[in-house]
């Protein structure tokens, strides 16, 4: 477990081996932790738009001492691991883990109204800058469904929870306005699991039997 004064000191170090500034989003526990939801984490989950800026990353993890490792099937279920674009992932030790994606997470894509939406960002400079921006919470609650990872939906019921004005519709919405079909299905095995723990308007279950349906 890594927690955020330990996450923060790792970057910095990553941002000193850069060779190129890099820029990616961080969800998963990381996004977590810097919206304050929870204070540790394992996985360090980042979305790179092309692979040259995640190989630029890979690199300076690579010189910290951390390796890739074939755990996906061990970590996402099949179906998810089996997907095109799955992380590939390095470790160092038992400690934390970098989940690293490119292009899309899976089949969902990382649209530009999913962009505009992640205000908070964090700077770390050295020679090079690696800036991280901040996933919002709807957006980071459509991600939790779609890595199905175990404890996903625990987080997913403590951010809700924990987030004034909290908008499933956002959610939906955007599921809706991916290429592929899984990312709404996704979402509504979410919702059904969550449904007893969560407070979900009618009007939001309306939006999502809608599309669905269609």
């Amino acid at each position: 477990m890594i927690n955020k004064e330990d996450q923060d000191n790792l970057f910095m170090l990553i941002a000193n081996n850069l060779k190129e500034d890099v820029e990616c989003i961080a969800f998963g526990g990381t996004a977590m932790m810097y919206l304050q939801y929870k204070n540790a984490t394992k996985d360090i989950d980042l979305f790179f738009s092309d692979d040259s800026q995640r190989n630029i990353f890979i690199n300076a993890i690579e010189k910290l001492g951390y390796s890739k490792k074939n755990i996906l099937k061990s970590v996402y279920p099949i179906k998810k691991a089996e997907q095109k674009n799955a992380p590939v992932m390095y470790t160092r030790g038992d400690v934390e883990r970098f989940d690293l994606f490119s292009e899309s997470i899976f089949q969902t894509q990382i649209t530009q109204t999913i962009q505009s939406r992640a205000k908070q960002i964090r700077d770390y400079n050295k020679k090079y800058q690696l800036r991280i921006k901040v996933i919002s919470p709807e957006d980071l609650v459509l991600l939790k469904s779609v890595t199905s990872r175990e404890r996903d939906l625990e987080d997913v019921e403590v951010i809700v929870n924990n987030t004034d004005n909290f908008s499933w519709k956002i959610v939906i919405t955007e599921a809706k306005a991916q290429k592929e079909s899984w990312t709404l299905l996704d979402v509504e095995e979410t919702m059904q699991k969550v449904k007893n723990s969560v407070f979900i308007k009618k009007a939001e279950w309306k939006l999502l039997d809608n599309y669905v349906s269609q």
